[in-house]
């Protein structure tokens, strides 16, 4: 509970967390804050090579700690949505076989 006006004995208690009371115009609510929570990333979907791929959950939450997820469009208002899914590996070349003609037996 806040106190909102000057201390007389008429002032009434105003709640924060209810909308405005005509003789407590200062009493709205906070705003709602909301943020992006992102999982750690997953494992990489190949070992080396251009298509491997990793993912990892990202959610829009209402920052009132009740853990709540809001719309996206919430969170997008403030900061880009982070990347769900990014290539990885990439720059790890695979091994391959290389194939050569046969060479001459050596007899000793």
């Amino acid at each position: 509970m806040k106190w909102i006006g000057p201390p007389t004995d008429t002032v009434r208690p105003c709640f924060v967390d209810l909308p405005a009371l005509p003789d407590c115009p200062d009493s709205r609510p906070p705003a709602r804050r909301f943020d992006w929570r992102v999982t750690e990333w997953s494992k990489c979907s190949q070992s080396c090579g251009p298509h491997g791929r990793r993912h990892r959950r990202v959610d829009c939450l209402i920052m009132d700690g009740s853990n709540e997820t809001a719309n996206e469009t919430e969170c997008s208002r403030l900061t880009p949505k982070p990347k769900s899914a990014e290539p990885c590996n990439a720059q790890i070349n695979c091994p391959y076989w290389v194939i050569r003609p046969w060479s001459e037996v050596s007899a000793t």
